[in-house]
């Protein structure tokens, strides 16, 4: 009898076992089967990332190819424009032989007289605006002088100030209407050297000292760089920067962008020789060759009475001082800025720090002060008159 017992009782842990084996079976199985459930899961998601990959890969080499297209569309257009304006500079040129012996004024006159009654693309004036050089100064005067000859209602041609929009775009366009009128008159923050088509060409050269500070003040002091002046470093920092560090260890002696770099500010080795593309081999006369007025800054109202003169090829009043005394009133052009490149007081060190940033500069403004003397002097033995140093505006 207790081995009958003892039997069952095996019997019973044996059937119990087999229970928990089979339990555990169970359990193996249905976490297999889970555990398959995810891996088929995580390999629909890399199956599914795979293809979107690939239409990425695809949509990126289509985008690639509609750029180069675009890219040849565009090279195409300039190739058509440049052709267009070449031709029409030679039409122009042989219009103007067919009128005889004129004078600089009455070739503008016509000029702009031509420009205005033609479906022909002619650029015709191109101011080269030099940052930092009183360019909004410059167009605000030209402006008041243009509507001391004209009325809003009858210009002829027109100027537009394009900030700094670069010069290859405006020859999609040239027939722009401002004020009733075609521009004919491009004022904007780009090279001389990116325009290869206009015909008269102006720009204001300022003292290198003056030059440099005022752009290291507007990238520190100004409301247009308050984003960026926390970026700005001290005076003798910034410009031990550019001495050392470019001119030194990179040996580079000419600006490489107009505004960019470390600082996010203008560039300032040699920022008005990069803009007009001077050299050292120029003189005066190749910069008159250059301009039609390469003003001075230190003489901005009458540079741009000889601007608007050689622009309309007509004399505005307020600018004829030959009858009349003059002013010795200086414009200065601010910008919010509690210092100012005519005003700071530089120590030794600071000076010669940026002559060294500005020799070109240097030997250029030096030269355009004797081109534009000369140019001044022959627009008043050409109209008779003695033009305003200081004008009222």
């Amino acid at each position: 009898m207790d081995q009958v017992r003892k039997e069952i009782q095996e019997l019973r842990k044996m059937n119990a076992h087999l229970k928990h084996l089979k339990n555990s079976e169970e359990y193996f199985d249905r976490n297999e089967t889970q555990e398959q459930e995810k891996l088929n899961e995580i390999a629909k998601k890399v199956e599914d990332k795979m293809n979107q990959l690939q239409k990425l890969s695809v949509a990126k080499e289509h985008l690639k190819y509609l750029k180069k297209l675009q890219l040849q569309n565009l090279e195409l257009i300039r190739i058509r424009v440049g052709t267009e304006f070449e031709m029409s500079n030679e039409h122009m040129d042989e219009i103007i032989q067919e009128q005889g012996n004129l004078t600089k004024s009455e070739i503008i006159r016509f000029e702009n007289s031509v420009t205005s009654n033609t479906n022909e693309t002619i650029f015709s004036h191109f101011y080269v605006h030099i940052p930092k050089t009183a360019g909004g100064g410059v167009f605000g005067m030209l402006k008041t002088l243009m509507k001391d000859i004209y009325s809003t209602k009858n210009w002829v041609n027109d100027a537009c100030y394009m900030g700094v929009e670069k010069i290859e775009r405006f020859t999609m366009n040239l027939k722009e209407q401002k004020s009733g009128a075609p521009c004919n008159f491009w004022m904007t923050e780009d090279r001389l050297s990116n325009s290869k088509y206009h015909r008269h060409a102006y720009t204001v050269i300022r003292s290198p000292k003056e030059h440099v500070l005022s752009q290291y003040f507007h990238c520190k002091e100004s409301r247009d760089h308050r984003g960026r002046a926390h970026l700005m470093p001290t005076l003798d920092k910034w410009l031990d920067h550019h001495l050392q560090q470019r001119m030194g260890k990179e040996n580079i002696s000419l600006a490489q962008y107009r505004s960019g770099g470390r600082f996010k500010c203008y560039d300032p080795i040699n920022l008005q020789t990069y803009m007009t593309g001077f050299n050292s081999s120029m003189d005066e006369h190749d910069l008159r060759k250059k301009f039609d007025v390469i003003g001075d800054m230190n003489q901005l109202g009458k540079s741009v009475c000889a601007l608007s003169i050689r622009y309309m090829g007509l004399l505005s009043p307020r600018c004829d001082c030959t009858n009349s005394g003059d002013s010795n009133r200086r414009l200065i052009i601010d910008h919010g800025v509690q210092h100012h490149g005519a005003t700071f007081n530089l120590t030794i060190s600071q000076a010669l720090k940026i002559e060294k940033l500005t020799q070109l500069d240097h030997l250029l403004y030096d030269r355009t002060k004797e081109a534009f003397k000369k140019q001044v002097a022959e627009i008043e033995n050409e109209m008779g008159i003695i033009l305003c140093q200081n004008p009222k505006f």
